[in-house]
């Protein structure tokens, strides 16, 4: 968990897009510079008609040992897992096993707030308590809190709900470890071992896993990139979660379900055909991942009102449309020393996929606000002589 996920991270951005030919030369330009710069590590993959157009690694997955990426290197997605959590959720709605309105309560034992659908937790509209300043601070900091603590907090304390469920819209990440928690029970498996036997196994996700933990030192994974933040004084990079001010990383370190999916680029290009596929979900169920969040008189619930997109969300995923590219199905993360993005534009056949493990600052958002402008020009370049 990390203090204000930049979940709506540049999505002004996302609106200048193209399906057309894409300037590879000044993408790899830009990469390449902002690499030399500092500002950027990691890799980017564009897709088209679920084809690769872009695909290429700038930096080291470890610059203290200095170890190159690879296709199969992973990096910690963060708040990108949340449409693995929620896809699991739909499995078992769709075999019958519970349904989106049930109350969460029905499936945790103890859960003290009887008015909260499951529903309501995949779109975050529960009114959960807000996390980082009311419930973590009154957390044992000494040792690894996870999901089983945060059910005992809930249970022990009861604090007051923001809003009355169903009524506003507020970023919740606890909302999604109560699933994940949801899963475990329903399935009788541990989330991992429910995520890899009916997700990433049948998906041919090879270097992908959902662990229970987000504390990078009890990842293990001989594959997995380590986040790094520049440090300009001394000009060096360092390992984020070490330095100071990350001691969250500890004592946060077992939840799960929000943001503890681990995958590489080629792994969610994949998972982007998969989807599109039906293999796995029917499609008339996963179009219901898509459906925006509304109140109960109906009304659309925005979640960035200074967006001219007016995006909302649905099951695991931030919700807009643009007339450029149609509709747009899309998530950020941030975890230390790491930002990511995936990008899909199902009308148009496009994805996006950008995975830095450089920490997130306003140079990697300028990087990214560069490579959509990128895209956006390759896509005036090459329909306005048909216009």
């Amino acid at each position: 968990m990390k203090r204000k996920l930049s979940f709506f991270f540049y999505l002004i951005t996302c609106s200048q897009l193209l399906t057309a030919q894409i300037n590879k030369v000044r993408l790899d330009s830009l990469f390449t510079e902002s690499h030399k710069q500092n500002s950027f590590s990691g890799t980017v993959l564009i897709a088209q008609n679920g084809k690769p157009v872009f695909e290429k690694s700038y930096g080291y997955a470890d610059y203290k040992s200095q170890n190159l990426f690879t296709i199969h290197t992973t990096f910690q997605i963060a708040s990108v897992s949340k449409q693995f959590t929620a896809f699991g959720i739909m499995l078992l709605q769709a075999k019958g096993k519970l349904s989106f309105d049930d109350k969460a309560a029905d499936y945790l034992p103890l859960f003290p707030y009887d008015n909260i659908t499951i529903r309501q937790l995949l779109q975050h509209t529960s009114g959960l308590p807000e996390f980082w300043e009311k419930i973590r601070p009154q957390l044992n900091h000494n040792i690894s809190n996870g999901n089983k603590e945060l059910l005992e907090y809930l249970v022990a304390n009861k604090p007051p709900l923001e809003f009355q469920p169903g009524s506003r819209w507020m970023y919740a990440d606890i909302g999604y470890d109560l699933l994940a928690m949801i899963i475990e029970n329903v399935s009788g498996l541990s989330y991992e071992k429910f995520m890899k036997k009916n997700v990433f196994r049948p998906a041919r996700m090879k270097n992908t896993r959902a662990l229970m933990v987000t504390d990078i030192r009890k990842i293990d994974n001989s594959n997995l990139a380590y986040g790094h933040t520049w440090l300009t004084d001394s000009s060096r990079y360092e390992y984020s979660h070490l330095l100071p001010g990350k001691d969250f990383v500890f004592y946060l370190g077992n939840f799960y379900g929000d943001g503890s999916v681990i995958s590489s680029a080629r792994d969610l290009l994949q998972w982007d055909k998969i989807v599109n596929s039906g293999k796995l979900l029917a499609d008339d169920y996963m179009q219901k991942a898509y459906v925006p969040a509304r109140d109960k008189n109906d009304s659309l619930l925005i979640v960035n009102k200074s967006s001219n997109l007016n995006p909302t969300y649905g099951f695991g995923w931030g919700l807009a449309k643009h007339p450029a590219v149609g509709r747009m199905y899309y998530h950020s993360g941030g975890h230390p020393g790491f930002t990511t993005y995936y990008l899909r534009c199902p009308d148009k056949k496009l994805t996006v996929i950008f995975l830095c493990n450089l920490e997130s600052s306003a140079a990697i958002g300028t990087v990214r606000t560069k490579m959509m402008e990128i895209l956006y020009q390759s896509f005036n370049e090459n329909t306005q002589p048909n216009n």
